[in-house]
């Protein structure tokens, strides 16, 4: 993720959540791949799903943010 190879990143975090589909912040970085590859949907999907399970979350709020324009 940090090389910004978030097509890699994006199966790494798959599979956490394959293991631990309760994991926040996989869910977040998730939402976050998808955001700078483009895929909108899925990347407000996975990042509201992060913020239902942790509404403090305040990085995964900014980004969904940013992606609806707020």
């Amino acid at each position: 993720f940090k090389q910004a190879r978030y097509s890699d990143a994006a199966a790494d975090f798959r599979a956490a959540l394959d293991l631990d589909s309760g994991s926040v912040m996989d869910l977040a970085n998730l939402g976050l791949c998808h955001k700078f590859l483009g895929e909108i949907e899925p990347a407000r999907d996975y990042l509201r799903e992060a913020l239902r399970l942790d509404p403090n979350l305040d990085f995964a709020r900014t980004h969904l943010a940013e992606i609806d324009g707020d």
